[in-house]
């Protein structure tokens, strides 16, 4: 009777093995299953946040060129900021460029708003987005405004105002007339 008790309890040795190396590959398979659940919620989430990007995003204009109206539009927001209109200046178009293949024409304005506080162009700034925009601002570079008095001698004043050069763009296809 030695022999069958062996080989039973070989049989359950295998058996133990069996079950113990599905245990170890099922926390396995757990573990894998949780990672990529965590990666499947990332992607949701970028996917969501591109979205609400995409959302934000003003289109294309239809018709003619859109640069009627864009000194009384950032005059506008000037005003809106409680800034004087005449910190506009050196208002300077660019010739229109085409994307290739599109049929999309991009016209392209530099212009200058001198003298601000930075808290003031942030204030312009938050008022230039609250319209409805055909212009995105493409580039911005600041410089500090040195003061002068008379005679050429620097004026003690608080040194934080910078001149804003902006870019602005304004993507259009014309209609056929």
């Amino acid at each position: 009777m030695t022999k069958p008790h062996g080989i039973m309890a070989l049989w359950f040795l295998v058996a133990l093995g069996v079950i113990a190396w599905s245990g170890m590959r099922l926390g396995a398979a757990r573990s894998q299953v949780t990672a990529a659940d965590a990666a499947r919620a990332a992607i949701e989430r970028d996917l969501l946040t591109v979205q609400t990007l995409r959302a934000q995003v003003r289109g294309v204009s239809v018709g003619r060129r859109p640069d009627g109206d864009l000194i009384a539009r950032v005059q506008r927001a000037l005003s809106d900021a409680g800034l004087p209109v005449s910190a506009c200046s050196g208002v300077q178009p660019r010739a229109d460029q085409t994307r290739p293949g599109a049929g999309v024409r991009v016209q392209t304005v530099v212009m200058t708003l001198r003298g601000l506080l930075p808290a003031e162009f942030g204030a312009w700034l938050a008022a230039w987005r609250a319209g409805d925009q055909t212009w995105r601002l493409d580039d911005v570079q600041l410089t500090r405004v040195v003061p002068t008095g008379a005679g050429g001698l620097v004026a003690r004043s608080d040194g934080n105002r910078y001149d804003v050069a902006l870019v602005l763009a304004a993507p259009y296809v014309e209609e056929d007339q």
